[in-house]
């Protein structure tokens, strides 16, 4: 009966084990799975880049930890040229291609440390902490001249080229921004000031740019 009872015992405490890894493995699974749609939630579904919701609070956090600690922080508006043509003419598949592309090229000229986010359209933001303006605007050079090299193909053997435009705004030292929307918007008149210039640039703003407010107010729908 001693005998029974102990590999009774020796089952019952193997099941117990079995149940309880099993618990833990579905445990794990739903803990991953809810991760997967937590980072999916953040993300842009056409480029997986983060999306404009993410963007809005990694901003704010950035630029309230820049202010405590006192480093720098530069954000970039970036702005793909006259991008509405290539949807006109090469249909929306190849416009949505050209974006991927795009936000794979941005990403390949940042560092890990920089978060690249889509904002809406054919418009992509850049978030740089730690980086001041004249680090950010070698940047934005380099990604500009990037999509200067960069040939596209559509379906029917067509080539063509997609340039792009990028304003920054940098807080650091003399400059300081009232907000984190405040710093946006410098970046988004700097965006526009590039559009002006003739398109295929990086501007970096002035302390004017900085008194503006309300999004859009002074520049037409991007091209």
């Amino acid at each position: 009966l001693t005998e029974h009872a102990t590999a009774a015992m020796m089952v019952r405490n193997l099941q117990t084990v079995a149940e309880v890894r099993k618990l833990q493995s579905t445990a794990e699974a739903l803990q991953e799975r809810a991760q997967r749609a937590e980072e999916q939630g953040r993300r842009d579904a056409l480029t997986g880049r983060f999306n404009r919701a993410y963007l809005d609070k990694a901003v704010e956090e950035e630029f309230t930890r820049a202010r405590e600690q006192g480093w720098p922080l530069s954000v970039a508006f970036a702005d793909l040229d006259n991008f509405k043509h290539v949807n006109d003419t090469f249909g929306h598949a190849v416009g949505d291609q050209v974006l991927k592309t795009a936000a794979e090229l941005i990403d390949s000229h940042t560092r890990q440390a920089d978060l690249v986010a889509r904002y809406g359209g054919e418009e992509f933001v850049i978030l740089l902490p730690g980086s001041d303006g004249d680090a950010t605007k070698r940047v934005a050079d380099r990604i500009v001249a990037a999509f200067r090299e960069c040939q596209y193909e559509a379906s029917d053997g067509r080539g063509f080229q997609v340039t792009i435009s990028i304003g920054i705004a940098s807080q650091n030292g003399d400059t300081r921004f009232q907000s984190s929307e405040k710093m946006l918007e410098a970046a988004d008149q700097a965006l526009y000031q590039a559009k002006a210039q003739g398109k295929n640039r990086a501007v970096i703003c002035g302390q004017q740019a900085t008194r503006t407010s309300g999004r859009h107010q002074s520049r037409p729908l991007s091209g």
